[in-house]
């Protein structure tokens, strides 16, 4: 089978694809530390430019580079090995700079009385599967209260960092992203998960306790890993799982998690049960993650949970790196994650803000969820949507330049003295 894409390279999915095969095999490999399904295979033909660009694109090639000990015995090339290898070294030097510089922002911050708690990047990598050289990462997100986050920073801000876009009193509603003058390490700096739409999990709720891991040569204090499913689904909910990485961190934490129900009781007080039920479906489906009889039940009674978990797994078995989803069908898709009424309303108005209306009809049919037997109903709310895009936007956009022009006179007005 062939994909009539820019290179002509078979299509990941297809059942010639040894290439996305490979890498669910590591990713297995990875969960459960069990070689039975590297065992067979057959390598000779494989594609080693698009095995390492889907590599690159899930994040698992250092899961590949593990494995090669194994998957060298059937048939793969010493040229392809001797590039897996390269790749994999360029990925640990990065992830030993970015661990060095993660060591010393929280030496920095510790000395200023900021509790910043790390998460993701090398610490989730050393929890998970042992060392921060076997987890790819592309930058450092460490959690602050929202009341330090600021003086946070502005010590990274001191240590040559700067913002990305933005400044410090007017950023992101959840987060200030900065990025390294010479280095260009991208630190994130959060006080809470997501954006303010959708179910919330700020710091207070993650770092309540703390475990402490060694790293680096240095102990550093995070979240237990019971603590971090809920944050790690919600955040990889926003990105709607498009990358293997994300199941297989999952997948592992949930192999060595001590318990799932205390995250499904809070899951459902904060309206983020379907998206923990998505993640576990995720992880049992493509990875044989363990999931508990009586919360598999409760995940295969919910049809928005499975229709979305085929959908996410067939795009994970059949995405070609550079071909994307819109963001129209990624806003409906995370639309049909939120269970509470508010939280979809909250959801359906930030995109709307965000999009200055021109949201595509799979949005709006996603935020309205009508039954087969009501959706002539949609074609009585498109007007609205047309007013909306074509009248209040402009009008609003017109308000907002006369206020502009009339406040530039004023200032003009009082900056101007007469000579006397």
């Amino acid at each position: 089978m062939r994909c009539d894409i820019a290179d002509k390279r078979r299509a990941p999915g297809s059942e010639d694809a040894a290439e996305i095969s490979l890498l669910f095999r590591c990713a297995h490999y990875s969960v459960h530390r069990s070689e039975e399904r590297l065992l067979g295979l057959d390598l000779g033909n494989i594609d080693g430019e698009l095995l390492i660009r889907l590599c690159h694109y899930h994040g698992m090639l250092p899961q590949v580079f593990r494995c090669l000990p194994t998957i060298s015995r059937s048939g793969l090339s010493k040229s392809l090995q001797a590039d897996i290898g390269r790749e994999f070294a360029k990925i640990a030097l990065t992830s030993t700079m970015m661990t060095s510089e993660l060591i010393a922002v929280l030496d920095l911050f510790r000395s200023e009385n900021i509790a910043a708690v790390p998460w993701k990047g090398p610490c989730l990598a050393a929890m998970l599967y042992g060392s921060f050289l076997l987890r790819e990462f592309g930058d450092i997100d460490i959690l602050v209260p929202r009341r330090q986050a600021r003086e946070a920073a502005a010590l990274l801000l001191s240590r040559g960092y700067h913002l990305r876009g933005g400044s410090l009193s007017t950023t992101s509603d959840y987060e200030f992203r900065l990025e390294h003058h010479y280095h260009k390490i991208t630190i994130g700096l959060h006080w809470k998960i997501t954006h303010n739409f959708g179910p919330r999990l700020e710091y207070e709720d993650i770092c309540h306790r703390l475990t402490v891991i060694p790293l680096g040569g240095k102990d550093v204090s995070l979240p237990p890993l019971e603590d971090i499913v809920l944050p790690l689904c919600l955040h990889e909910a926003k990105h709607l799982w498009t990358r293997l990485l994300s199941v297989c961190d999952l997948a592992r934490l949930m192999e060595i998690s001590p318990s799932l129900e205390p995250n499904w009781l809070h899951a459902q007080k904060i309206g983020m049960k379907r998206m923990l039920s998505l993640g576990m479906w995720l992880a049992r489906e493509l990875l044989d993650a363990r999931v508990p009889e009586s919360l598999g039940r409760l995940i295969e009674n919910d049809p928005v949970v499975v229709n979305l978990g085929l959908k996410f797994a067939w795009e994970l078995k059949t995405k070609i790196p550079a071909n994307d989803i819109s963001n129209e069908h990624r806003w409906a898709s995370y639309l049909n994650l939120q269970e509470r009424l508010s939280d979809r309303f909250n959801t359906y108005k930030g995109i709307v803000h965000t999009c200055r209306w021109c949201t595509a009809r799979c949005v709006d049919e996603a935020f309205l969820g009508l039954p087969p037997r009501l959706t002539f109903l949609y074609y009585g709310y498109y007007p609205l949507r047309f007013v909306g895009k074509y009248v209040l936007t402009p009008i609003r956009r017109l308000a907002r330049g006369i206020f502009k022009l009339v406040a530039g006179t004023d200032e003009g007005e009082h900056r101007i003295q007469p000579r006397e």
